[in-house]
């Protein structure tokens, strides 16, 4: 990965520059169901967790998804049956106590901790509350606007080869449900491409695997991964989203942040021709970019 820096960013840039306003927000007493239809609606995938005006957990979609597979709309067969036994309130299944930030922390020191604890969202408050969130996809939309803004910055040429990751971890059509588990845990990924050879053919999910194992690689990572008998015989090409979108190595960072916004994809496999899978382009890795930048302003 090429470190990127620019004399157009600010110095001093604090959370509150890039903050979403008054989002929208749930009880711990809220059901999941309500939780879900919320976040369908409103096209999010965190919800902050009030009560009593503070805020004390954020729930995500993925939380959710863990609690009843399936997620949203899902109709694909093969799923589970219901999840954890009590799992029907946000405060069953939300991350708590919050991570937060205040409306004054200096951009960098709030990327540093979605990077270090693996978080997408983050509350911001004050003195009388909640103000706002900043996610990974304001980082992102932050960094499309620099460089439509600049075009003449380092940043706005930045190319997808400059900051993918070359060496994927994969797996085969033919790799069953339990390979598929134990790479995607060993790895700590939340996508792994499908290949036959060296050609992409797919790509499988935690949330695939969710939706048709009943269990996701993102759990209690000390527990052996429980398949049921009717599983095991499940492969990645029944699991998977076969042909997915894709970047090529000469597209433009820019470019491609917006079509991870577009989709709200968290990933797109890096392919050159014939599909031949050279890399992977993620949204952690667009957070790291955005991070060197203002961090070196």
């Amino acid at each position: 990965m090429h470190a990127l820096s620019s004399s157009a960013v600010r110095r001093d840039m604090k959370v509150s520059d890039l903050l979403t306003e008054l989002p929208m927000v749930v009880e711990p007493e809220t059901s999941l169901d309500e939780a879900r239809l919320t976040m369908e609606y409103c096209r999010i995938r965190h919800l902050p967790v009030i009560s009593g005006g503070r805020v004390v957990g954020v729930v995500s979609d993925r939380d959710i998804l863990m609690a009843h597979p399936g997620g949203a709309g899902s109709a694909l067969p093969h799923r589970a049956d219901a999840g954890p036994a009590g799992a029907a309130r946000v405060a069953d299944v939300m991350s708590a106590p919050a991570r937060f930030v205040q409306d004054e922390t200096p951009l960098p020191e709030a990327i540093r901790i979605m990077v270090d604890h693996n978080v997408s969202s983050l509350p911001i408050v004050d003195d009388c509350g909640l103000l706002g969130v900043i996610t990974k996809s304001n980082l992102l939309r932050w960094y499309t606007d620099f460089c439509a803004d600049h075009p003449g910055d380092p940043a706005a040429a930045a190319r997808v080869a400059d900051h993918m990751r070359r060496e994927v971890v994969t797996v085969d059509p033919e790799d069953h449900a339990r390979l598929i588990l134990e790479r995607m845990r060993g790895i700590n990924a939340h996508h792994l491409p499908v290949v036959r050879g060296h050609v992409l053919t797919g790509i499988v999910s935690d949330r695939d695997l969710r939706v048709w194992l009943g269990i996701t690689a993102h759990g209690d990572q000390r527990a052996e991964p429980r398949l049921r008998p009717e599983h095991e015989c499940l492969t990645a090409a029944d699991i998977m989203t076969p042909d997915p979108l894709t970047a090529a190595p000469q597209d433009g960072m820019a470019e491609t942040a917006e079509v991870l916004l577009h989709h709200k994809f968290d990933a797109l496999p890096v392919v050159e021709a014939n599909r031949r899978l050279v890399g992977i382009i993620t949204v952690n890795d667009y957070v790291r970019v955005v991070w060197g930048l203002i961090a070196t302003a």
